[in-house]
Formats: structure tokens, C-alpha cells, sequence
């Protein structure tokens, strides 16, 4: 199925609106699409951004 070493039902189960995904298997899911999550610092606004 997919190359996530996940069950289907697992898969399922993560990306459902009630689901309750730990990093690990949406990593593994994302990985699978060539995708990755990216934590980055939000950019606080500039005295410029606010005029």
C-alpha cells in the first residue's frame, strides 16, 4: 500500500478529523509523499508591517 510501514487502518485513523496523529506517523506519512514539516519562528510585525 504505502511505504509508511503503517496499517491502513493506522492511516486512517491519524489523518481522520478526530484523529490524533503523533509526530512519528506524520512524519512517516509525509516522508512517503516527499514532503516534511518545518517548525519555523513566527515573524513578529515591524513598526513599517503596521502602518
Amino acid at each position: 500500500m504505502f511505504k509508511t510501514q503503517l496499517n491502513g487502518t493506522h492511516i486512517y485513523r491519524t489523518l481522520s478529523a478526530k484523529g490524533n496523529p503523533e509526530i512519528r506517523s506524520l512524519s512517516a506519512i509525509l516522508k512517503t509523499m516527499c514532503l516534511r514539516l518545518a517548525v519555523q519562528p513566527i515573524q513578529h510585525p515591524t513598526a513599517h508591517d503596521l502602518a
